[in-house]
């Protein structure tokens, strides 16, 4: 899904697929409902040219979060209720990740 506006997620089930988010420019990527993966989905991939990037929902299960990308000041937060494993992380400021079992990060530039 790709937006020249602010994109606000419903709830969401992926399922086994992909999900690829893009706002493009100064816009936002948020959310009023869960995103719910599947343990063997394949990346969820959230990008904003500079604005933030807020998936803070406490039932969220984003096993694979793939490859948040914000190269503004602005910053990227998400929470899973499970682990989470995060891909090559392109941000231009903080990273806030809560995971209740625990994160693996596998790159950063």
């Amino acid at each position: 899904m790709t937006d020249a506006n602010a994109i606000v997620l419903g709830t969401s089930s992926v399922g086994t697929g992909t999900l690829t988010v893009t706002a493009t420019g100064a816009n936002t990527i948020t959310q009023t409902g869960a995103i719910t993966q599947v343990a063997a989905a394949g990346a969820a991939s959230f990008t904003t040219g500079a604005g933030p990037i807020t998936l803070t929902n406490a039932g969220q299960q984003l096993h694979r979060c793939g490859e948040p990308d914000n190269t503004g000041a602005n910053p990227v937060q998400i929470t899973d209720t499970n682990a989470i494993q995060l891909g090559t992380i392109n941000i231009g400021n903080n990273l806030t990740v809560n995971a209740v079992r625990d994160h693996a990060e596998r790159g950063r530039s």
